[in-house]
């Protein structure tokens, strides 16, 4: 039985070296062979690790065999998959009456002479769809008279307003006037205080001069009396001096008073008069609501009102549009490009527009730069070198054909070449070993990338089995 059961280990060990996994080996020594016993196996486990172990030291020295392939150079030209793609005019807009009232009158169709156009009847034919309206035209008028009466009523109070203004400015000129009459009377009696001062220190001088002869009987005493009694009369004009410069300083201190109050009320009449004249410019613009008029040079599309509809504002939140206006001497031809690329329109791009078959030249002069959420697709809009006369807003065509990227003698490799990773890898085969290769792509549409830097033509980049391969393990190429 033993040499049975060496036979038969020996024939397992031989099988696994030629061609078995070392997996199956191991397997082979643990489960046991038949006829073998527990000693058996026990004592000849060390030797079947043994042979594993050189088996998958065997294995690992072996280079593993990959494929490979080089960048080549070729010209990236792609162009966007056909969308859907619709006319509409460059601008629109829905006329509405900023005033309620009843409407008073539409006004009538002008025709390229800019003479009105008559009915079989000689009226004039009113506006009405497909007429076309030049910017400030008329386009209706509502009739509000009671604002017109408020028009009447403010202009009456700005008049009031700038008359009481000139009023009040002839006030500061009195007050003015009043006021430098007091500040000149204080001048005046001041000049008479220093006029009085000198005369009763001459007449103190003669006082005591005449006193002192008189003491020494040198003249009689009824001049001294004389010369006091002027004394007493020069002391006496300059206390009455004193209190009217007391007096004028009071009257100018009242008249600057009055000059600073005719000052205010001057402002105040200012004041009103700016609030009658907003008030009235108020009045006049709601007024001048009541007349419609185009924006701009367009065609009416919709009509929605008769003259004597009653017309309510829209400031209301009731009301309803008059007309309906569309400018449409350009037109905006919108599509949409799906997320893969939209990062790769550009604004000037070329495009075109096909319409029954025939396609229209342009380019791309506006994009949203954001996907719609639901539709995960980003709004572009084209316009043509030469618009038709016979496009008209809501018309539409059979797609867009925009060319996304137009690169000559790119350096590209296949997308799947590319290792998963936060920045663009590749796995490239240098001196017998797996060396990674960041690299800068420029365009990647799926399928092709064009590498911008990290690579050469010649290099050796590793096309398939990269997730079993790692940096710095042996490989060799396959042919």
């Amino acid at each position: 039985m033993t040499r049975k059961c060496t036979i038969r280990m020996w024939a397992c060990v031989s099988a696994g070296v030629v061609g078995i996994s070392a997996a199956g080996l191991a397997a082979c020594f643990v489960l046991g062979l038949p006829g073998c016993s527990n000693q058996e196996s026990a004592a000849q486990a060390p030797a079947a690790k043994q042979a594993v172990s050189t088996v998958s030291s065997a294995a690992a020295d072996q280079p593993v065999r990959v494929k490979v392939l080089r960048p080549t150079r070729e010209h990236l030209k792609r162009v966007s998959t056909p969308q859907p793609a619709h006319v509409e005019p460059y601008e629109k807009t829905e006329m509405h009456a900023m005033v309620s009232g009843y409407l008073e009158f539409i006004a009538p169709s002008l025709g390229p002479d800019g003479k009105a156009r008559l009915e079989k009847d000689g009226e004039p034919r009113r506006l009405d769809i497909g007429d076309r309206v030049n910017k400030g035209q008329v386009l209706a008028v509502v009739s509000v008279p009671q604002m017109k009466q408020e028009v009447v009523q403010k202009a009456a109070l700005v008049d009031k307003a700038r008359a009481e203004l000139g009023q009040a400015k002839a006030a500061v000129q009195a007050a003015e006037a009043l006021a430098a009459a007091a500040q000149a009377k204080i001048d005046e009696v001041k000049s008479l205080v220093a006029k009085y001062q000198a005369d009763v220190k001459y007449r103190e001088g003669e006082y005591r001069r005449y006193a002192g002869l008189a003491k020494q009987n040198a003249v009689q005493g009824d001049v001294v009396d004389k010369e006091e009694n002027q004394l007493r009369a020069a002391e006496a004009a300059l206390m009455a001096a004193r209190n009217a410069v007391t007096t004028a300083d009071a009257n100018a201190r009242v008249e600057t008073a009055r000059q600073i109050q005719a000052v205010a009320d001057e402002k105040a009449a200012d004041a009103r008069l700016q609030v009658a004249q907003a008030d009235l410019k108020h009045a006049e613009i709601m007024v001048d609501y009541a007349t419609i008029k185009a924006p701009w040079d367009g065609v009416i599309t919709r009509r929605l009102a008769d003259p004597g509809d009653f017309i309510q504002s829209a400031t209301t939140g009731k009301g309803t549009p008059l007309f309906s206006l569309a400018r449409v001497d350009r037109l905006r031809i919108v599509s949409t490009v799906p997320e893969a690329e939209a990062g790769l329109v550009k604004i000037g791009q070329a495009a075109s527009f096909q319409l029954h078959g025939q396609p229209l030249t342009g380019k791309v002069v506006r994009l949203a730069d954001a996907l719609d959420s639901g539709t995960r697709t980003m709004r572009i809009e084209v316009e043509l070198d030469a618009p038709q006369p016979t496009l008209r807003p809501g018309m539409f065509g059979s797609g867009t054909t925009i060319t996304l990227v137009d690169i000559p003698n790119a350096l590209t490799l296949p997308a799947s070449a590319l290792t998963t990773g936060s920045k663009p890898c590749v796995l490239c085969v240098e001196a017998g070993q797996v060396q990674r290769k960041e690299i800068g792509v420029c365009y990647n549409d799926g399928v092709r990338i064009q590498v911008m830097e990290g690579l050469t033509a010649d290099a050796q980049v590793i096309a398939d089995g990269k997730s079993s391969l790692r940096e710095g393990q042996s490989v060799a190429v396959a042919d």
